[in-house]
């Protein structure tokens, strides 16, 4: 009897939790003129490789030149919150081992509102474009709500791009 109920509880759970990414994006965020918010693809897959293996700073700054060009940003502002979102993430990881799940989502929780924010501020300061905060909050809550399900299918795919390169 525990386990089903437990069962039960663990699916019900996982549903609500899909439900909720399905509809966050296209029905909660009817506040502003703006329509959907997407989860950040690219901090996702940043920090997901940058756990496990080692980016340079480099590499940080071409991807945060491609991310300004693809959402329009200011020039240099995804690089500069790139590179100093992997300094304190390189900093940080000194005393979390970052492959246990829970701390790897308080992790990455963390990361993607210290990224988020800098690439907000920066625009904020550049230009007269007003941003509410409305969207600032529904894209960090999408992004954090899609990290398990792209994390998921990142390794997977990794998984069996490995077995197959053998």
């Amino acid at each position: 009897m525990y386990k089903f109920t437990s069962k039960l509880i663990i699916n019900l759970l996982a549903l609500s939790y899909l439900w909720i990414i399905l509809i966050l994006p296209s029905q909660w965020y009817k506040i502003g003129p703006f329509g959907e918010i997407l989860p950040a693809f690219d901090i996702i897959i940043i920090y997901y490789v940058s756990t496990y293996h080692s980016l340079n700073y480099w590499q940080l700054f071409v991807i945060g030149l491609l991310t300004d060009q693809l959402n329009a940003l200011p020039p240099g502002t995804s690089s500069l919150a790139l590179i100093f979102g992997n300094i304190c993430l390189n900093y940080f990881s000194r005393w979390f081992l970052l492959r246990k799940y829970f701390i790897n989502l308080t992790v990455f929780c963390g990361y993607s509102a210290f990224i988020i924010l800098i690439r907000y501020l920066v625009v904020l300061i550049k230009s007269d474009y007003p941003i509410e905060g409305y969207e600032i909050v529904f894209y960090f809550l999408t992004t954090i709500f899609f990290y398990p399900i792209l994390s998921t299918l990142i390794e997977r795919s990794i998984n069996i791009l490995g077995q197959n390169a053998r």
